[in-house]
């Protein structure tokens, strides 16, 4: 398993709270909670062949990973947060996706980290404007003077995270370039929904 200390009781309990309502293979279980003065977050150990497998640390060079494995998975699992649970993530990044799986070419993505996360009837709003500039894979929108968190602002963040892939890795799937040129609309109204990418995606999958 892996416990991811809080800093304090009350953001523990609140992750935990989250946390404990998505049920979907492409995002972290709670499997329970450890309180000393905190309410530490524990989750089963999501790796590949027994190594931790973060989005963000693998290597370029000799990897294979199967892109659409994981992008179909990651795009499942905020479709399901966003129209199952009802929840926020509100950091969705390539730091906060690790794989699960025997080995990269066929890994699942799972998503993790619900530290920030939020009930869609109180979403975040940014009294201060976020720093867009050094948190670029949040929405253009939420750099702005009580910017809100919301599921298209989550969708610019995928669309973030698939264009970092796009330029780390020589083989990236030519495929993907429309998805996350759509999630990186200035225009709200003009982006997918995550139901509509996993229709994109399960078609590319099946195709």
């Amino acid at each position: 398993v892996v416990v991811k200390k809080q800093q304090n009781y009350a953001s523990g309990k609140n992750e935990a709270k989250i946390t404990a309502k998505i049920i979907h293979p492409n995002v972290a279980r709670l499997i329970g909670i450890v309180r000393e003065n905190r309410c530490d977050i524990v989750t089963p150990f999501y790796n590949v062949d027994g190594n931790q497998k973060n989005l963000a640390y693998i290597s370029a060079e000799g990897a294979i990973v199967n892109f659409t494995n994981v992008l179909s998975g990651l795009c499942s699992g905020i479709e399901y947060i966003h129209e199952k649970v009802k929840i926020l993530h509100n950091d969705i990044k390539i730091n906060n996706v690790v794989l699960d799986g025997n080995s990269l070419a066929e890994a699942e993505a799972i998503l993790i980290d619900f530290g920030k996360a939020r009930d869609q009837i109180s979403p975040k709003v940014y009294v201060t404007p976020a720093d867009t500039q050094q948190f670029k894979h949040l929405a253009p929108k939420l750099g702005q003077v009580n910017g809100k968190q919301s599921k298209k602002s989550h969708v610019y963040s995928l669309g973030f995270l698939i264009r970092t892939l796009k330029y780390k890795f020589s083989d990236f799937p030519s495929m993907f370039l429309k998805v996350y040129r759509s999630c990186l609309r200035t225009n709200t109204s003009l982006r997918p929904s995550a139901s509509d990418l996993c229709e994109q995606l399960v078609r590319g999958k099946q195709e």
